[in-house]
């Protein structure tokens, strides 16, 4: 039965994702280029290697990425206050539409997945799930898992 939660979350998450790429509300922003915005702006100063190995990209396609992001004026790599050696990414202001959007939209899809399940359920799902994500980081040694420990539900 566990084998098989896998793949069924790995099937939820293909639902979703070709619901949000369909969306009318989305049409001029990619699901990677969402995914790259929204982590942006959940780690402000993230450098693109730490975040391509988080999405599991190669960084020069990373680096596209960013450049059209930078090109539509929602995000800007520049040295984070800490750090002057790297550039960090961040979000502009005129990212904020962009991301409420994004937000909507994933609320939105959201609606048809929890018909019928109790609010509840709902919060116990997403306490495992963050209770995963915590073990998984913790006991692992891989320094992209690791540095992956924020808890993305977090909010």
């Amino acid at each position: 039965m566990q084998e098989k939660s896998g793949f069924i979350m790995v099937d939820i998450l293909r639902m979703l994702s070709i619901a949000f790429q369909v969306h009318e509300k989305i049409a001029d922003i990619s699901l990677v280029q969402a995914d790259v915005l929204k982590r942006a702006d959940m780690t402000p100063g993230i450098r693109q290697v730490e975040l391509a190995e988080q999405m599991r990209i190669q960084p020069a396609k990373l680096g596209r990425i960013v450049d059209q992001l930078a090109e539509m004026g929602l995000l800007e790599r520049r040295k984070p206050t800490n750090d002057q050696r790297v550039n960090g990414l961040f979000v502009t202001s005129a990212a904020s539409e962009t991301l409420k959007i994004i937000g909507d939209v994933v609320d939105e899809l959201w609606v048809p997945a929890w018909k019928n399940i109790d609010p509840q359920h709902v919060e116990i799902f997403r306490q495992v799930l963050l209770k995963i994500q915590h073990n998984l980081a913790s006991h692992s040694d891989h320094p992209s898992i690791r540095r992956s420990t924020k808890p993305l539900l977090e909010g």
